[in-house]
């Protein structure tokens, strides 16, 4: 049988993963990553600060609330990644190669 969408909004939660050492070398890799995009002038300086400081407070919010479904906070973020690829796809539209 097949679920809806929404049943799955309903359906018993299954518990979170509470595995800390888990988190910290997910977290070390993500800031690692980031740092590598730094390091090749990929990302501006300002924006570097910020990811550095609210990607720590992503790791610890997201530990925080890992027992609670977070609908709003899920949807918040996903309407700011479709912003962010927006733009992206938009700073493209002057790329004439994949050289220059």
């Amino acid at each position: 049988m097949f679920a809806s969408p929404l049943s799955r909004l309903i359906r018993p939660k299954t518990e979170p993963e509470d595995a800390v050492l888990m988190r910290v070398f997910v977290g070390l890799a993500v800031m690692v990553s980031i740092v590598a995009l730094i390091s090749q002038d990929i990302i501006g300086t300002e924006v570097a600060v910020l990811v550095l400081i609210l990607a720590p407070l992503g790791f610890g919010l997201s530990y925080l609330r890992r027992h609670r479904r977070n609908i709003v906070l899920k949807v918040v973020l996903s309407a700011f990644a479709i912003m962010i690829l927006g733009r992206f796809l938009a700073s493209l539209g002057g790329v004439t190669s994949v050289e220059g």
